[in-house]
């Protein structure tokens, strides 16, 4: 049951599926069709062989009797030691055409010219015998002999064209059969072709109303998206499959935002206010801190799908529809992900398996120019916890800014590794690196990213108001044109203390 879920769920599988059984049946026909054809070929090679070979056996004879002849005209021992090579030839012959007959009455009469033609062959050397002896006596010598051999051989000849006649009628009866099944192969091809057509078809139907034509919707409103206009919704389908997941999931992204936007407005007046009546209360600072967390961390969901989808949009585009349906699946796990409560805290391993899961739809995008390795400590994927969509973003901007522009792609290391009771993450990239100008924006908390792009000011905050500390927790370096390398300091949460606590479960591929 779990299987089949998982098989209607996703729609890359089922087109995969179809594409195999089309590829099958395909096969099919052809080895079908080729069998026939082989059948074809070897009852006419076979038909051909038992004429040639009747043939053979004739001219056997009658070259036999031509050396034997000539020797008994000039005594030639080279023209008798060639009559007794023909007469051996001979009998080989009968042998094999033995094997090749297939009625009753062609082995009778094939067995009358093998007997015919010992007597023949025992007359031809009595006569050679008598002729070596000089026996010329007109009854019992040597020619007399011969004579007697002759009339057996025109009876031979006479039997092997009666059994070419008869060979030659079986041959017809066979080729009359092997037409009637041409004329029934030739009905089975156009009904198997015409059926394979309409399946095709249905095939193609199928992928304009499960995929294409959902996915265009997807990219018409995710303009709308983009230019800031938040009404929209996406007409839902009722099967939950892998496109419906992500349909539902941004139609609830489009409605997030506008929620978002509402609140971050009614945010920034109560922040106003409240600043002016300097309220510096502990609770205050946790209630606001938290606020501005969640507001932090919604960025990233819509952030993340819409470029995502701009990526989806462009392998579409070049035609390559098994890459972006695989881009799907991934984006349809991440978006089970990041649809749950954004606030709990996550353990590193989950962030780990999210970033796996971004590196491989970047890596159907560019290919072998994104390389990606990781370095991590086993007990840390669980004992570290960090805010859901930390890691995410920086390596987002390590593949966009640093390897996308430069020509040959490059590598982007994640690595963990314990340092006392903190974990330090890095990660680092050989790409273009950072211009000088930017990273002293970066330090100043100045920096403004473009637009559709969160930056690593968003990244850095989260972790600040998660460790509740600006010190030592996010530092970035990097030398422009060769490499970026950004650390993370987070405390080592014990592993006991937190074991009764809400921790979201891992995705994974």
């Amino acid at each position: 049951m779990k299987i089949l879920r998982t098989f209607f769920f996703s729609i890359g599988r089922q087109i995969l599926a179809l594409l195999a059984l089309l590829l099958i049946l395909f096969l099919c026909f052809l080895a079908f069709n080729r069998r026939t054809l082989s059948f074809f070929i070897d009852t006419y090679e076979k038909q051909t062989v038992r004429l040639d070979s009747i043939q053979t056996l004739r001219n056997q004879f009658f070259d036999g009797n031509t050396y034997f002849a000539d020797f008994l005209k000039t005594g030639n021992r080279a023209s008798l030691a060639e009559f007794n090579q023909s007469a051996n030839k001979s009998f080989d012959l009968i042998s094999e055409i033995v094997e090749e007959l297939h009625t009753d009455d062609g082995v009778y009469l094939l067995r009358s010219i093998e007997t015919g033609f010992s007597f023949y062959f025992s007359q031809c050397c009595q006569a050679s015998f008598s002729f070596s002896t000089k026996n010329y006596e007109d009854s019992f010598g040597y020619y007399g002999q011969f004579q007697y051999a002759q009339s057996v051989l025109n009876y031979l000849l006479k039997y092997c064209d009666e059994l070419l006649e008869m060979v030659i009628a079986e041959n017809k009866i066979t080729y009359g059969k092997m037409t009637q099944k041409e004329q029934v192969l030739n009905v089975y091809n156009v009904v198997f072709v015409s059926l394979l057509i309409l399946f095709y078809l249905s095939f193609l139907l199928y992928i304009s109303k499960k995929l294409t034509s959902p996915l265009s919707q997807l990219v018409r409103f995710s303009n709308y998206v983009a230019d800031g206009d938040f009404s929209h919704r996406i007409p839902e389908y009722k099967t939950a499959n892998s496109v419906g997941v992500l349909i539902h999931a941004f139609n609830k992204m489009c409605t997030d935002l506008q929620r978002m936007m509402d609140s971050l407005k009614e945010t920034v007046k109560t922040e106003e206010k409240l600043l002016r009546e300097q309220r510096k209360n502990l609770e205050y600072k946790e209630l606001l801190n938290q606020a501005n967390f969640l507001a932090l961390q919604s960025q990233t969901n819509p952030h993340f799908l819409f470029n995502t989808l701009n990526s989806i949009s462009r392998t579409i585009t070049l035609g390559k529809s098994e890459q972006s349906l695989e881009m799907i699946d991934c984006l349809s796990d991440l978006l089970r992900y990041s649809l749950s409560e954004a606030e709990i805290p996550v353990e590193l391993e989950s962030e780990l398996n999210v970033s796996e899961e971004y590196i491989h739809i970047q890596q159907l995008r560019f290919g072998e120019r994104i390389k990606y390795v990781e370095k991590v400590e086993e007990s840390l994927r669980t004992e570290v916890r960090l805010p859901k969509f930390t890691l995410q973003p920086l390596i987002e901007n390590a593949i966009i800014h640093g390897l996308e522009p430069k020509e040959g792609g490059g590598m982007v290391v994640l690595s963990a590794k314990r340092r006392g009771k903190y974990a330090v993450i890095r990660i680092f990239d050989n790409g273009n690196g950072i211009p000088k100008s930017v990273l002293e924006q970066i330090a100043g908390k100045k920096y403004e990213s473009k637009k559709g792009r969160i930056g690593v000011l968003n990244t850095q905050k989260r972790l600040e108001l998660h460790e509740k500390s600006s010190k030592k927790v996010f530092s970035i370096i990097s030398r422009e044109g060769k490499w970026t390398r950004i650390s993370i300091r987070l405390k080592i949460k014990s592993v006991s203390k937190d074991r009764g606590k809400n921790v979201q479960t891992p995705v994974g591929r």
